[in-house]
């Protein structure tokens, strides 16, 4: 009877056996599902690739050398993004972030260019210098702050909390760094805004435009550039250096009353004393438009440009200004990119100090845009925390080191609230001309 029993229980159980299988088999997925998931996220978290190490050695004007082990990370297995991380062996404690400038969208190559420039002189200062080559090239203002925002997290994860962190950055740089310290004052302690787009970012855009347009009304019989101001065919692009920019060159040369004019209304800055500016400013602002309107488009939402009622003036006479205004084209370029126009637009609303600087003869990002950005400073009534410092020369972010060293700490004297003294010998202020970064060496590690 027991052996009986056991039979049919026996009988019992393996008639249950293909649900039992199923169950552990559901069982077995589901917990390889979660390990899975959570073995991918960790992953995700601790990835980062040291791409390269080197110890970089900096020489100053006085002869002081100062090494520093720099770093080449990728940050992301899913992003292109790269960081170059620089920490002197004489560490202040304190952190420069840098932003960099504008790189077409059309250079597939993301660069450290502009940071390998200014690694030197940061780290021989004793800071501590971070940039990132962002995760893509073109207008990347927004994208840009949240970069620059997690640049700072993974540096306070990875090589600890410094004692103060300072943003800065040149032209979209600059533009990256005010809008950053105006929105997130918790992340930064201060802000170094060069040359960049700060004062009225609609009206710049209107600019680039504006100079297009002017262009082609002067001397669209000489030089007929492919496609419009609202659209830029790829033979513009791929021509433009080995074709376009000798035409264009050759033509402002042989018309210097076409161009003169060109300048007057368009009002774009050259430097008197030096002819070659002049055509420095018409090719350069040229490319702003060519090489920036499609990847605009993408990006923003709104009015990039609009002169169908804009009251042109500065040919010489009335009746040319009559005849520009009725003859030159109208129009107006909408967009429906990502980010609204407006987010791109600064408030002068600043809990941190700003130091901003700006050469007097920016053809790019004219100088009234530090003039612009100080009055909605003064109207937010934060002027307390902001100094700017025009910088009397032509070109676009063209600044010495002594006049970076000046601005950044008067920027720590704003930060920290009390006199700082430059020492003399990393500074000379008499010979404001001098690099102070003499020599620079870099070996692998």
């Amino acid at each position: 009877m027991k052996q009986f029993l056991n039979i049919k229980s026996m009988e019992h159980h393996l008639k249950n056996l293909p649900f039992i299988l199923l169950f552990f088999a559901l069982f077995c997925i589901s917990c390889h599902d979660i390990f899975d998931q959570e073995f991918t996220l960790q992953e995700k978290q601790d990835f980062s690739s040291v791409l390269s190490r080197e110890t970089m050695t900096t020489e100053t004007i006085n002869g002081a050398r100062v090494t520093s082990t720099c770093e080449t990370i990728k940050p992301e297995p899913t992003s292109e993004e790269m960081y170059l991380i620089c920490v002197p062996d004489n560490w202040n404690g304190e952190l420069l972030l840098y932003a960099h400038g504008y790189v077409t969208a059309y250079n597939p190559d993301l660069t450290f260019e502009e940071a390998e420039e200014l690694a030197p002189l940061a780290t021989s200062l004793g800071f501590a210098f971070a940039a990132t080559t962002f995760s893509a090239n073109g207008l990347h203002i927004q994208q840009g702050i949240a970069e620059m925002i997690r640049l700072n997290d993974y540096f306070v994860a990875n090589y600890g909390e410094p004692s103060y962190t300072y943003l800065t950055g040149g032209s979209q740089g600059g533009a990256i760094t005010t809008l950053a310290l105006e929105n997130n004052p918790d992340v930064f302690d201060g802000g170094f805004s060069l040359c960049g787009p700060c004062g009225n970012f609609e009206l710049q855009l209107n600019k680039y435009g504006d100079f297009r347009m002017l262009f082609d009304y002067f001397f669209k019989d000489i030089v007929s550039l492919p496609g419009d101001i609202g659209s830029t065919p790829n033979e513009l692009v791929q021509n433009w250096e080995s074709y376009w920019v000798p035409k264009i060159l050759q033509a402002i040369t042989n018309y210097p009353d076409r161009t003169q004019k060109l300048l007057s209304v368009s009002k774009a800055p050259i430097d008197p004393n030096d002819p070659a500016t002049i055509g420095s400013t018409v090719i350069n602002t040229l490319w702003y438009n060519v090489f920036t309107v499609e990847d605009a488009k993408l990006k923003i939402s709104g009015t990039l440009f609009d002169n169908r009622n804009r009251w042109y003036s500065g040919t010489g006479s009335f009746w040319q200004d009559f005849l520009l205004n009725k003859k030159i084209s109208r129009t107006a370029i909408v967009a429906n990119g990502i980010y609204p126009l407006s987010v791109y637009e600064t408030t002068g609303y600043i809990s941190d100090p700003l130091v901003m600087m700006h050469t007097t003869l920016d053809p790019i990002q004219l100088i009234w845009n530090q003039t612009l950005y100080r009055l909605k400073v003064l109207l937010a009534g934060r002027s307390i925390y902001f100094a700017a410092y025009p910088i009397p020369r032509y070109g676009h972010c063209e600044f010495t080191d002594t006049e970076i060293v000046l601005g950044l700490y008067r920027l720590i004297l704003k930060v920290k609230g009390q006199e700082l003294l430059l020492a003399k010998q990393l500074l000379d202020i008499n010979t404001p001309d001098k690099r102070l970064v003499v020599s620079v060496s870099r070996e692998p590690i």
